[in-house]
């Protein structure tokens, strides 16, 4: 059966509107990722293929570019890992000589230490690896490899794509409540952080049960304490929804409305957004400096955070 490998133009909050390119079948993957949204992982590979010639790729980007509104950017993307596609660098260099629309590529990047996948990933104008664990144990756990995929290595290759990699370079962290939600967990991955130096590291979480049940959603404190432990270059990307569905304002607040709201009564990080009519996003970046600063506390309360001032 025929796989749709382009689709949208869709609109990504990292990238603005995404034209997704999907060059591997359906679930073909290194990992088996506990919070993957597509289920579990049908076909668990190390090794590259050829799935589609390039030419085919090629002409399906194309026809797109044509008959749609121009996106910001071209994204490597979609139902399994696009590195495993064979074909990677010959599309690339294809993008390339056909328009100058940058190209994004989203890699779990467990194969960024293959010097062919390197070589097709560094011509590409942003590179978003993912990091999840800060130890092979927890690596296992939550990402769930192929047996052929070592964390150590794994980290190595991170480290030397930076090095060689003159794009924008973001790296993912996708945290996991009972595995990756507490103090111990986020300094080790901090200073794996610390070795690969990417531009910028995105925190996200799940924000609905994944397949199977799961509840892997982590509470706001931890992504609060997550940004102060990954430093400035940080911010969170987990998604989040005002009562109604309706999208936060991009609403400028100060680190002081946050803490007179607080001053007035407890409340939660969607609570001090629709309050102040702002992004959670950006209350984040205010509580996690009052935290810092230890004018503010949190406490747990079932599944919700609240936050209140110190008082005196």
């Amino acid at each position: 059966m025929f796989k749709k490998r382009v689709y949208g133009p869709v609109p990504s909050r990292r990238f603005g509107l995404s034209l997704g390119v999907d060059v591997v079948p359906f679930k073909a993957c290194t990992y088996d990722c506990i919070y993957c949204q597509l289920g579990r992982t049908t076909d668990l590979r190390n090794e590259r293929a050829m799935f589609y010639t390039p030419q085919e790729v090629l002409t399906d980007i194309k026809d797109a570019l044509q008959k749609g509104p121009r996106p910001d950017v071209i994204t490597f993307a979609g139902s399994g890992e696009p590195t495993l596609y064979a074909g990677l660098g010959e599309v690339v260099t294809g993008i390339k000589a056909l328009t100058d629309i940058p190209l994004v590529l989203l890699t779990n990047g467990s194969l960024l230490m293959d010097p062919d996948v390197a070589d097709a990933a560094a011509r590409c104008d942003v590179v978003a690896p993912s990091l999840d664990a800060g130890d092979a144990d927890t690596f296992r756990k939550v990402n769930r490899p192929d047996p052929g995929v070592d964390f150590d290595a794994m980290v190595n290759g991170l480290v030397a794509f930076r090095k060689r990699f003159k794009g924008q370079y973001r790296l993912e962290v996708f945290l996991n409540a009972a595995l990756t939600d507490n103090t111990e967990a986020l300094h080790r991955i901090a200073a794996l952080i610390e070795h690969i130096q990417p531009d910028a590291i995105d925190i996200n979480t799940a924000v609905r049960p994944v397949p199977g049940g799961m509840e892997l959603k982590v509470p706001d404190h931890v992504l609060v304490e997550a940004q102060q432990v990954f430093g400035p270059r940080s911010s969170v990307i987990a998604s989040f929804r005002r009562a109604g569905g309706r999208a936060f304002d991009d609403s400028r607040i100060t680190t002081q409305d946050v803490l007179e709201s607080l001053l007035r009564r407890p409340q939660t990080l969607i609570d001090l957004a629709e309050a102040l009519q702002a992004h959670p996003q950006e209350v984040l970046k205010h509580l996690a400096l009052l935290k810092s600063q230890g004018q503010i506390q949190s406490r747990q309360s079932g599944k919700d955070t609240y936050w209140s001032a110190h008082e005196g």
